[in-house]
């Protein structure tokens, strides 16, 4: 994965402009998720409320983790059954959920 060497003698890989070292640790983030399954694959689930749209709560939170903090505010304009809030509330995320769907409001 680290193919070049610089000046310094270290290893890295560069993307577009941007050096990514081997000693700086870490682990590369990757684009493909395996330990996150989607309805299409988990149809039993607990969580299914109907919706086409539904995303699991896993991949919610690890979003939510991954772009707030505790305490920010998470907005859902189409929030249907509410997946984003709940995984909002339990991440100590305050959230707004707007849908103009009464059952929507409803279940949420």
């Amino acid at each position: 994965m680290f193919t070049k060497v610089d000046e310094k003698g270290r290893l890295y890989r560069q993307r577009k402009n941007r050096r990514y070292y081997a000693d700086e640790g870490g682990m590369p983030v990757s684009d493909v998720w395996t330990d996150i399954y989607s309805f299409q694959t988990i149809t039993q689930s607990k969580e299914i409320q109907g919706y086409p749209t539904q995303k699991t709560l896993a991949l919610l939170n690890r979003i939510i983790k991954a772009s707030t903090n505790e305490g920010d505010v998470v907005l859902d304009p189409f929030c249907g059954c509410g997946t984003t809030v709940v995984a909002a509330h339990q991440l100590k995320r305050k959230f707004v959920g707007v849908d103009i769907s009464y059952y929507s409001a409803r279940t949420v």
